[in-house]
């Protein structure tokens, strides 16, 4: 019998000792807790708010979330006491044997109303061997009142009063690396600018007016088309004013002509069209397309594999590139130079040989010029007029006169001896029937 309880006391004593262990491994006894230097504050005036952690084990840890309305409240400074970090309204504590933990935030009252501090704690463990703690507040609000100044304030802290900048403007704006399209203005918020350089980001180059402000920028990562790049000026005081930036970046073209040679330009924001032409948008085999229209003459912007840009003249029936749009001015009126191969007028080698003709210092054209020297002022061009249609002229160099070429003229040639012959044979011919005439008239008279 005795035996029997001696067994059942030591039972008892090792399972007692056993859950007291598990206990203790498991939790740790500590607290968190805040205050704050006072319910109220004078507008402009600053408020402590003040953070205790406190674990009989040492205070292995913990994050601290502090939340409040920046419309109200802003910041000023805090102290950890070297004893966590501070970034984005998180306090991470460090480790320490110190079984308490104190950390000061100042705040400055910068609108009337009420609000309140807010200190969201979790992941607070020991020290001894990091178990979570208990028994604590995991989330503590404080009301503060900001009230306006007066003569008696009361409540007002002994810190005293301060003027906060609200200037929450540039002073000046400089992108090195692009041309802004407006002149850069303090209270002007939104600018536009081109490129056609692949650039990945903006070479901003800002200065707020105020030297208590600063700036950030957002979207300054580039990509082919329109960006929006956003530079954010805040104010001490916590106001903030946005200066928008839409840029766009060249695009590749998605529509080619001439075996790629040529490629469709898709933004024309800054392409004016030639005179008397109309823009306008149309679809063409399944794309959609800026055409630029006077009467039956049809241009389009283009890129060639040189990145040089310019109109060229298009067949819309077809779907192909005629010319590069070379305007000129002859006799008044206005064609379109186009490149042509001789080889495809044969017909005009038997009058005519090729030849090139100046108008101006940068303009030389391609034409015929007549075999006849006495046709040495005229030349033959091959142009387009105002309606598309292209034709040959003739232009008289002289009296700058031009009209359009239709049969070969009669070209008298230099050596003329062949048609002398003829015209003395034809001589002859009548000569000898009007001398029969004459001879048989005579006879006739004589038989009477």
């Amino acid at each position: 019998m005795k035996k029997k309880l001696l067994t059942i006391l030591l039972l008892f004593i090792f399972l007692t000792s056993s859950i007291k262990n598990i206990r203790g491994a498991s939790t740790a006894n500590g607290s968190v807790s805040t205050s704050v230097s006072s319910s109220s504050v004078v507008l402009g005036n600053q408020i402590v708010l003040n953070i205790n952690l406190s674990c009989d084990t040492g205070v292995g840890g913990a994050k601290l979330i502090i939340s409040y309305d920046s419309s109200y409240l802003t910041l000023s400074n805090y102290d950890l006491h070297g004893k966590g970090t501070f970034s984005n309204n998180v306090i991470l504590v460090e480790p320490s044997e110190s079984t308490s933990i104190n950390y000061t935030l100042t705040f400055t009252a910068i609108k009337i109303g009420n609000t309140g501090i807010t200190v969201n704690t979790s992941q607070f463990i020991d020290y001894t061997d990091g178990s979570y703690i208990s028994n604590y507040a995991d989330s503590i609000t404080k009301s503060v009142e900001v009230i306006a100044k007066t003569n008696n304030n009361p409540g007002t802290t002994t810190v005293p009063a301060v003027t906060l900048s609200s200037d929450a403007t540039l002073y000046s704006l400089k992108i090195s690396n692009i041309n802004l399209e407006e002149a850069f203005e303090s209270d002007k918020y939104t600018y536009t600018a081109y490129t056609e350089d692949k650039i990945t980001q903006l070479d901003i180059q800002a200065v707020c007016s105020s030297s208590k402000a600063t700036y950030t920028v957002e979207g300054n990562s580039l990509n082919e088309g329109w960006n929006e790049v956003t530079i954010v000026c805040t104010a001490e005081d916590g106001k903030v004013k946005e200066y928008k930036i839409n840029v766009y970046v060249e695009e590749t073209p998605s529509v080619f002509y001439q075996d790629n040679k040529y490629g469709v330009v898709k933004n024309l924001d800054k392409i004016s069209p030639p005179e008397d032409f109309i823009k306008k948008e149309e679809v063409i085999e399944n794309n959609n397309l800026i055409i630029f229209e006077h009467g039956n003459l049809n241009l389009i912007y283009l890129v060639d594999e040189n990145n040089r840009k310019d109109f060229y003249v298009l067949d819309k029936t077809n779907n192909r590139i005629i010319c590069k749009y070379q305007p000129i001015v002859l006799d008044n009126k206005k064609y379109v130079i186009i490149d042509f191969s001789y080889d495809n007028f044969k017909q005009l080698e038997e009058n005519f040989e090729p030849s090139k003709y100046r108008f101006e210092e940068s303009i030389i054209l391609n034409c015929w010029k007549y075999k006849a020297e006495n046709m040495s002022n005229y030349r033959l061009f091959y142009l387009m007029d105002e309606n598309g249609e292209s034709n040959l002229y003739s232009y008289e160099t002289t009296e700058r006169t031009m009209q359009k070429y239709t049969d070969p003229l009669n070209i008298e040639k230099t050596d003329n001896s062949q048609q002398i012959k003829e015209m003395i044979y034809i001589g002859c011919g009548v000569a000898g029937v009007f001398c029969l005439i004459i001879s048989l008239a005579i006879t006739n008279k004589k038989s009477k």
